[in-house]
This record gives C-alpha cells, structure tokens and sequence, in this order.
C-alpha cells in the first residue's frame, strides 16, 4: 500500500505496524469481509447539501499576506442559514492542487491562527506549490458551524460545512479532476471534514484527507451516555469516549442541540445521538478514492482519541492511523507534530 514506508498490505483485517523515529503507523488493511461491506455501502444515500452563494471581499489585515478572501452563504435543509469566509493562498506557478484547511471547535478563525506551528503548516503546503483555501465560519457564540438549533445536531450542522467544501470544489478549485482536491483539520475540523464523507458523499471530490486530533464526534451516545467502548489506541492513549463534564465536546454538543441533554446525560437521546454520529447505522465507510490519515497526540488524554478510533476502524478502504508521542491534543504546537501533518498532506495529496 505504502511501499515507500515500508508497510506491507494484509489480506485480512487487521492492522500493520510501523515504528519509526517520529511516530507510529497503523495501517488498516481492508480483507474479504470489509469488500463485503464496500459493496453494500454502495448503498447507502448521502443526505442532502444546501446551497452557497460567494463573492469577494476584502481579506482582513491581520494573518497571512497575499491572500483572496471571498464571502460566502449558506443555506441548508432546516437548520438557520449562516455565513463563512474562504480565504485563498495560491503558490508561485500553476498549484498541484487544493488543500481545504479547517481549524478546530466551530472553526471560528483560519487553520493559520492554530496554537503553535498553525502559520507554518499553512504556509509550508503554499510553499511546496499547493493552493490553500482556509475556511471560517461566523463566530455567532463562538460555535460556528456547529451553532444549533437543530434537531439532529452536528449532524444536520455539518451540512454548512459540506456544502462550503463542494463550493470551494467548484468555485476555487474549479471542478479540476485532473488535480487533487484535498482537506485537513483538527479536532472540530476533523469531525467536520468526517461528517462530509460519512453522510454527505463528499468522498466523491476528496483525494486525501487529513484528521488530526478527532474526530471527537464518532459516537455522540457514547460521548454524552459515557456508555460503551473503543478500540484499543495505537498511540497510548487511556482515555475513554466519554465526554468530560463542561469540556469542549460535551459543550459543542449541546450547543448543536441547543439544550443541555448531552450534560445532563439524558438517556431517552440514546437513540438520536446514534443517529447523528459520524459511525452512525447509516454511515458511509467506503471511500475509493480518498487516502485517509488520522493523526493522534500520544499525551492526548481527551475523549478524541478513542472517539476517532470509533470511526475510523470502521473505514474499508484506504486508512491510516499514525501518532505524534509528545503531542497533546493541539498537535500543530509540537514541531515534529507540524512536520507530520505537513509531510503528509504534501505526500499523499494526489490523484488516487
């Protein structure tokens, strides 16, 4: 599969290992029963996108110079309409491709202004001749695309999300088959870039995808019930999928909602926060032409870990799970965690 890191593709089921310098590399190799369940995800209908409306705007003075900002709004199947900007850096010379770049929670700010080594990351991807489009979302409470109410909370949210992607697919990227239309994005990030290809199909247009820290939305029931279980980490990590009590998720949750059930623990929402997961009984899992990297924090003792596991198992088709050691939850503050996501968006963002 990944010759030039040496890992050797199993027929079965099971997980190849990999210890290098700096992290550790499970690779999840698909066998005969997860091309069984490929053939039946074929199935599977994703649910609707809205509509975007875009135009330029002016870019704001602060951050990465030399941008082109554009404004753009989004409308989605009940749920309140909102806004999100787009801000575009282009390299020297025709781009390789388009890197979506999403930061963390509701994605109030752009991947640039992430903790640490967020300016660096973006500007090293410009920098090797790809096209970075950074989204925002209007902050509102501060949950961006994650501010409720709505009925199926992040789920039905994540709509906004998608359907800016396909915008920025058809838009900046200008529907190019013929080079790689990519994304990446961190904890919130990643549960979105998740939901777009768990529900809403949007493995059709990703090449790669990069999911850094989460997504911490795999199972809402067992996040906000504290019931049930995951897969052992790779990288270490003991937590559980258990929301903590006033943490980020279990907030972002109920601000989806727009109530406080997730905190309360209300049980009779079993059933809801199943479906509205991203490993929900109707998730997509078959994406045969999207490359997917999960990357952990070994000292991340947050519900992420275990929450993005409850996903990204579950994929049959390209998959890799790798861990920074020393990274916490916010990988992009450890050099070696920056130069990771780099390498790999800069590696494996091509045409599949």
């Amino acid at each position: 599969m990944r010759a030039k890191r040496g890992i050797l593709a199993l027929r079965t089921a099971t997980w190849a290992v990999l210890l290098n310098s700096v992290c550790l590399v499970w690779v999840l190799a698909p066998g005969l029963a997860a091309q069984d369940t490929e053939t039946a995800q074929a199935a599977v209908t994703p649910d609707p996108l809205g509509s975007a409306t875009g135009k330029s705007v002016t870019c704001a003075a602060k951050g990465i110079a030399g941008g082109k900002c554009y404004s753009v709004a989004l409308t989605c199947p009940n749920i309140s309409s909102t806004t999100a900007t787009v801000k575009v850096l282009s390299p020297t010379g025709t781009p390789i491709g388009t890197v979506v770049m999403t930061s963390g929670s509701g994605d109030i700010s752009y991947y640039e202004a992430a903790p640490g080594y967020g300016k660096v990351i973006v500007t090293s991807i410009v920098g090797a001749g790809y096209r970075v489009a950074e989204t925002q979302f209007a902050s509102g409470a501060g949950n961006g695309w994650l501010e409720g109410p709505a009925s199926d909370g992040p789920r039905a949210l994540a709509c906004m999300y998608a359907t800016l992607v396909q915008w920025v697919y058809t838009n900046i990227h200008e529907s190019n088959t013929a080079a790689p239309y990519c994304a990446t994005g961190e904890s919130g990030g990643a549960a979105a870039i998740s939901y777009s290809l768990a529900h809403y199909g949007l493995g059709s247009i990703y090449n790669m995808v990069e999911l850094d820290s989460g997504p911490p939305f795999g199972r809402l029931d067992y996040g906000c019930l504290c019931s049930g279980t995951a897969p052992v980490s790779p990288c270490g990590n003991k937590s559980k999928p258990c929301y903590s009590a006033g943490g980020t998720a279990q907030l972002l949750t109920d601000a989806a909602y727009g109530n406080k059930d997730c905190a309360n623990h209300t049980s009779t929402d079993g059933t809801l926060w199943e479906h509205d997961s991203i490993a929900s009984p109707d998730a997509s899992y078959s994406y045969p032409t999207t490359d997917v990297h999960v990357l952990l924090g070994g000292k991340d003792t947050s519900s992420a870990a275990p929450q993005a596991l409850l996903f990204a198992t579950q994929i049959t088709t390209k998959a890799e799970i790798a861990c920074v050691a020393d990274a916490t939850h916010d990988i992009t503050t450890v050099l070696d965690g920056a130069n990771h996501i780099i390498s790999d968006v800069t590696t494996y963002c091509k045409l599949q």
